[in-house]
């Protein structure tokens, strides 16, 4: 058995963003329930199968949205649930936000261990700051893997304090930098926003009029206008904080009302 197994750590109680907090188990029972909630079938599969043979009752959720996962999370006894940041598809074929399923799991019973996250910092902080015990990268050995996984389902600290304290510390300076984001793409008209969607799509300043039936000189007008409300001085700028404010799910010019 790996030497790292044997280690016994003190178990720790991290704090959430909003001052609740993680209580992780003092032990498991034998035959610990581990949920695999992971879209890629290869790695689900193989790690589903290694737990078993560790002896823990693991289980694989197909990839799907957030009702589904969560559906299949209540039907059996909460343990450890294994967390991809992106573990499905909703309906409408968007990705499932990880993230947002730490609270929920969490409510339902289960210890939730991140795998993955390493190149999304804002996610996985989300995912930290809602309780989650800690990350572990894909880019790990399997070998690696299988110790965070064992470790967690033992009830073993995964994240030391400080480490979990920053975590929190970068996600409330991720919702402060969105919320002012927010509120500068607020101050813009509709029809400035759809200029704006227009010109991130690769659209000339001429063919976004073409496109509008105004005048080039009135997207001018526009993209002046955009430039002052948005604090930015080039409209390449402009564009990049529109595209990051669209990966965010703020500020869409399809989802935004007309007011």
């Amino acid at each position: 058995m790996d030497q790292t197994r044997r280690v016994t750590l003190e178990p720790q109680a991290p704090a959430t963003a909003n001052g609740s907090v993680v209580r992780l188990p003092s032990a498991r029972p034998p035959r610990t329930p581990v949920l695999v909630i992971d879209n890629h079938d290869l790695f689900s599969a193989s790690i589903t199968f290694a737990l078993r043979s560790e002896g823990l009752d693991a289980h694989r959720v197909p990839a799907g949205d957030s009702n589904w996962i969560m559906q299949r999370a209540r039907q059996l006894q909460p343990g450890l649930a294994l967390l991809d940041l992106q573990p499905g598809r909703d309906r409408e074929g968007r990705p499932t936000g990880g993230e947002e399923l730490v609270e929920p799991l969490r409510g339902s019973g289960w210890t939730v261990l991140i795998v993955g996250g390493g190149d999304d910092d804002i996610r996985l902080a989300a995912a930290i700051a809602a309780g989650a015990i800690g990350c572990v990268p894909k880019s790990s050995s399997f070998p690696a893997l299988m110790r965070a996984a064992l470790a967690a389902a033992n009830g073993e600290s995964i994240m030391s304090d400080d480490v979990r304290r920053n975590w929190i510390a970068r996600h409330r300076n991720y919702q402060t930098r969105t919320q002012l984001m927010a509120d500068r793409f607020a101050r813009l008209r509709p029809r400035e926003l759809q200029v704006l969607e227009l010109l991130a799509r690769g659209n000339r300043s001429a063919e976004a009029a073409e496109q509008l039936a105004v005048p080039p000189a009135t997207v001018r007008l526009h993209v002046r206008s955009i430039l002052t409300r948005l604090g930015v001085g080039t409209q390449v700028e402009a564009v990049a904080l529109f595209l990051g404010q669209r990966r965010s799910g703020e500020s869409d010019p399809r989802t935004r009302p007309d007011t």
